[in-house]
């Protein structure tokens, strides 16, 4: 499985989402490290490399082919 783009639109950094079980040549500091979800909401968590700040993805998005933009 492919990592797929994100961009942190606190910062502006453009990286990777980490998958769990994948294996990916990517730079550790390209990946936005994966940081639970909130069962209610459904939103995955996952941290920004650059600015450190946790980000909300909606799940639906992850599944597209568009770039991931997420807010904080």
């Amino acid at each position: 499985m492919t990592n797929r783009a994100i961009i942190c639109l606190s910062c502006g950094y453009e990286g990777e989402i980490e998958v769990p079980g994948g294996h990916s040549d990517t730079s550790p500091s390209l990946i936005f490290r994966h940081r639970g979800h909130n069962p209610f909401s459904g939103h995955m968590h996952y941290q920004c490399p650059a600015c450190e700040i946790v980000i909300l993805v909606d799940p639906m998005t992850v599944l597209g082919d568009d770039m991931i933009s997420a807010l904080p």
